[in-house]
């Protein structure tokens, strides 16, 4: 492209885009971070925590559209942070990433929308798909309505 076509072409409309954002909660330290990379190489805006208090605090804290919860944090801090949103009224998304054995019931899961639940083994990118699956495209998408 040469300088007289950049100087007539248009510059693009700008606009501010929120990015779908997703809390990744995972103690494993070879997992979480692959996992993390996996998410946001597909465009979403994911945030790693490996302390399960830290999880209850962002989820307080921030609006997510989706909360990935490994079992690697422990059934107590998983049932903690599952209790706390459901007490506060936070409904976002919820992605389980659970180990063989692991298993949640059917009370604690109640009033969570598009619960998902993705079993060991898997990779990182299996998580990222699921991810994909629940939340759509990792931002809104408005160009064909103003285009």
């Amino acid at each position: 492209m040469n300088t007289a076509e950049c100087a007539q072409s248009p510059a693009p409309a700008s606009r501010f885009v929120r990015l779908k954002k997703v809390l990744v909660v995972e103690r494993d330290r070879a997992f979480g971070p692959p996992m993390r990379d996996a998410i946001e190489q597909s465009g979403y805006y994911p945030n790693l925590v490996t302390d399960p208090l830290e999880a209850r605090r962002r989820v307080h804290e921030r609006r997510y559209d989706l909360v990935v919860i490994s079992s690697t944090i422990g059934r107590e801090a998983l049932s903690g942070i599952l209790e706390m949103m459901m007490r506060h009224g936070f409904s976002p998304l919820v992605l389980l990433v659970m180990d063989r054995d692991s298993e949640v019931s059917s009370e604690e899961m109640k009033g969570f929308p598009g619960l998902s639940v993705v079993r060991h083994p898997c990779s990182s990118e299996d998580v990222a798909e699921a991810v994909r699956a629940l939340l759509g495209s990792p931002w809104p998408d408005d160009r064909e309505a103003h285009g």
